[in-house]
Formats: structure tokens, sequence, C-alpha cells
């Protein structure tokens, strides 16, 4: 692993050490404070270095004028008004966080907790402390990632390829379906009370959507209109449930006719539980439309991070064996893709649907098409 820079701001007077910012961004069961990965960079002799804290005055000017002293790999800078800046590049230094998103796939306090089950079964693999973080929207955990500030994420299949056509994202592993397979599917489910029997029948209806960065709750679904003669912005009042559980949730309260949702997500517990909640069963749900294989999601990292760091973290995931942890996220696992650019090949598929809807992924996806 790579060295570890930080600082350490010291002032004469016996003025206490302050702490080093973290990382901006919630994150979700973080309970420690450390140090950010991405110090302030360090100038060069050639620079002056000035202090905010001081500003000079007419007098006295040589003991407000910042001196710069390099000694063996240590940087000291002496401020105006007696302040100590010391940088280090120290090999002993505990390694930064991993920094773990996720896209809010389902409810995002209870996909946090689930998360940190699964967050500190890698600590305890890689001896380094991993933070959750939820996005707000598939699209939040996309630009959160694509302004550096995720290391790896949890992306929906969709949301990688978004994430990979903007912000370079680099897949190491793809998620195993609940039934450990590697493809699910879109489902267009409704209660059978609503005698919607086929896509046409949607027609003037209120659909549920799941999120524009989903592909089996937006993506697919609307192929599936396009391809029925559904004008999804026309034919339709489409809305968007921010998850597959509260779309769902829409269709059994009848507040929307009919939503989409992932075939996985769909056989979870969480989902049977809904149900069985509002005195439904199964039987009482109707799959008026399945899609094509869809490619499970991937977990993905930065495209800068070492060959060294990215293995070890892909080992961590294939270490975890724990069915209690992996089954609440409802996935049996993970596979090891081998090549990256073999992988990303895998999800040509949603390219080509998102061709034919004309949505340009370098792009925002919105319910326009982006």
């Amino acid at each position: 692993m790579s060295s570890q820079e930080r600082s350490i701001t010291l002032k004469t007077q016996s003025t206490p050490v302050s702490e080093p910012m973290t990382h901006s961004g919630h994150f979700t069961q973080s309970t420690t404070h450390t140090p950010s990965p991405h110090p302030p960079s360090i100038p060069s002799p050639a620079q002056e270095v000035k202090s905010d804290s001081y500003p000079p005055t007419s007098s006295n000017t040589h003991q407000r004028r910042n001196a710069l002293i390099a000694i063996g790999g240590v940087i000291i800078t002496l401020g105006g008004g007696g302040s100590l800046v010391y940088y280090s590049r120290s090999h002993n230094s505990s390694p930064s966080p991993i920094r773990f998103g996720f896209t809010p796939s389902s409810d995002r306090d209870e996909l946090a907790q689930k998360a940190q089950s699964l967050a500190d079964a890698l600590e305890s693999k890689l001896g380094r402390e991993v933070k959750i973080r939820v996005g707000e929207s598939y699209q939040d955990t996309i630009e959160t990632f694509g302004n550096k500030e995720l290391d790896v994420v949890w992306f929906s299949p969709l949301s990688y390829v978004v994430a990979k056509e903007k912000y370079g994202a680099r897949t190491i592993l793809r998620r195993l379906s609940i039934d450990g397979q590697q493809f699910y599917n879109s489902y267009i489910l409704t209660q059978r009370s609503t005698h919607i029997q086929k896509m046409s029948d949607l027609k003037g209806r209120k659909f549920s959507f799941v999120d524009p960065n989903s592909a089996s709750g937006y993506l697919f679904p609307r192929y599936a209109m396009k391809k029925a003669d559904i004008d999804d912005q026309k034919d339709i009042r489409g809305i968007f449930a921010g998850g597959h559980d509260k779309s769902l949730l829409l269709v059994i309260t009848g507040e929307a006719a009919a939503g989409a949702i992932s075939s996985n997500i769909y056989k979870s517990d969480k989902c049977k539980s809904l149900l069985h909640q509002h005195g439904l069963s199964e039987q009482d749900i109707v799959t008026i439309h399945t899609s094509d294989p869809i490619p499970t999601g991937a977990i993905a990292v930065q495209s800068y991070m070492s060959e060294d760091e990215v293995f070890k973290i892909k080992q961590a995931f294939l270490a975890v064996n724990e069915k209690t942890i992996l089954r609440t996220l409802d996935t049996e696992g993970f596979v090891d893709i081998g090549s990256s650019e073999l992988e990303d090949k895998k999800y040509d598929s949603i390219r080509s649907v998102a061709h034919e809807l004309n949505i340009d992924l370098s792009k925002d996806i919105n319910k326009y098409g982006g």
C-alpha cells in the first residue's frame, strides 16, 4: 500500500492540535473520526506558503513571511504569527477508510443497516475501515462516485453503465442474483383486481417506475412499452417510486395500477412480507410482462486505484460467505469476472436498449430519455 500523507497543524502558545477534516458527504454508521485520504498538496520549495490567520501588516514583515524547510522527506512551513504546519509521508500511518457506496434499490435506511453488516465483514478481512454511503437516488450515487467521494460502489446494472460512460468506472465483480444467477428480469406487475391483462391495457393508467437509472425499473419497462406501441410520455401517467419495494407498495395499495420491479427483489423476503402485511399473496399479483435477461449489478471501483488495492478488495468480497448477510442484500454472492474489459461487454444489451430509446448514457437520464 502506498504511503499516506497526513497533515497536522500546530500553533505556538500550546495551542491544541487541530484535526484533519473528513470526506464530505454523509456516511451511514460512521462512528470514528479518520483523516482524509486527499491531503492538501505539498508546496514546492520555490513556492511561498501564506498564512490566512495572520495577514501581513506594515511592520515586521520578515517575521510574517512564511519559511519552508525540507528535512529528509519532511516539510515544515513556518507561518506568520508563529503557526507551524507539518507534512510528512509516514509508512506507518493507518490506511484511509474505503468509501463504499450503494444505489438505493430499496428503502435507504433499511439498506444502510444491511450494508453495514457487509461492511463489517469486509473490514474484518481487509483490516481496514469501510464506510457506507447509500445515495439519495441512483443519480446521487453516480455523481458522488464521479466526484471521487466513493472508492467502491454496489451499482445497479444501468447505473454502472452510466458511471462507466461518464466517469470510467471499472467493474471488478458481478453480483449473483438471489438464486445464484448472473442475470435477472424486469417484471411489470399489477393486482388481479385491476383487470389489466396485457401491455395495451396500461394506456390511461397510472404506472410506477423505480428510478431513471434503473434497468429493470425504468429502461426495460420503457422499452417494453415502446414495442407495445405505448408512448410513456402521453399514454400513461408515469411516476418514480424511488425503490423497487416502493414500486411494489404503490401497486399493492392501488396508488398505481401497475408498476415495474426487479425479479430479483420481487423474490426477496421483504417483498413477500409487504404482500402479507396488506392481506395479499403472490396469487393476487399478475405479471403482465417479463423482460429479456438483464445482467446483474456490478461491484465497481475507481479507474485510478492500484492493482494491489483492487486485488485485496476483490478477495475480501469473494471471502464473504455469510449467507445471512448476503441474502439480506438480495444476492447469493459474487463472481470473479476476470477481465474488466470483457465483463463490461456483457452490459452491451443495456447499451443497445438505451440506444433504441434514444438515450445518451453520457448524459443524465430523466423521464424523457436524457
